[in-house]
């Protein structure tokens, strides 16, 4: 099945359009990676957006994301992974001798009902074992529905979009060293959200493929 659907609906490269993946070694050798931001969003010791969210990342992300080509996530964990052991080697030396544990942000569960899955939480249960970091995806859960973030053009009103969205699963003790995972981060109003429910004492990393 997988090989008919190669031949009726190639693979093309975000970038440049050339067939057989989606993105081919010259245009990833063109991405530009993001610097560590430390200390925010405010809550955070660090920060890192891979790459920039626009060109072939964004519209990578726009199509997993609205057009359910979930057959990316292989293709952006690779990108993903070669991209932190190559380009923040520190970063992730520090990760795996601290212990920290990668838990991706959900969406509300109507939302993932609506597109089938959390595009997150596949990318970082698929990042999980090329990091060698363990990922917990069913401790933070989103209680109350709100419109997509990228609806809402205004940061005060993105934080209060949302605001108090999140919970922790009961019975599920945090681990003391987390890396929130999303896919896109923008204003770091849903990764500050995020981190607001776990404990005061939390050492955290935010994570995202772009922002």
């Amino acid at each position: 099945m997988s090989l008919v659907l190669d031949l009726l609906y190639p693979q093309r490269c975000y970038g440049c359009g050339h067939p057989g993946s989606y993105f081919c070694p010259q245009c990833i050798s063109r991405l530009a990676y993001r610097p560590v931001k430390p200390d925010y969003p405010v809550g955070f010791d660090g920060t890192l957006n891979l790459f920039h969210y626009r060109g072939l990342i964004k519209s990578a992300v726009s199509d997993l994301k609205f057009k359910f080509v979930s057959d990316l996530v292989s293709e952006l964990t690779v990108l993903m992974a070669a991209g932190l052991k190559t380009q923040y080697p520190h970063i992730l030396e520090y990760w795996h001798h601290s212990g920290f544990v990668l838990i991706p942000v959900p969406l509300h569960p109507s939302r993932a009902r609506t597109r089938g899955f959390n595009q997150s939480e596949l990318l970082a249960s698929a990042l999980s074992p090329a990091l060698d970091i363990p990922c917990i995806a069913d401790i933070l859960f989103r209680h109350r529905s709100a419109p997509p973030q990228s609806l809402v053009k205004n940061k005060t009103l993105r934080r209060q979009n949302i605001s108090s969205a999140f919970n922790l699963h009961p019975e599920i003790i945090p681990p003391p060293k987390i890396i929130l995972f999303d896919d896109v981060a923008t204003t770091g109003s849903t990764l500050s959200s995020a981190l607001s429910v776990f404990p005061k004492n939390t050492e955290a990393w935010a994570l995202t493929l772009a922002g």
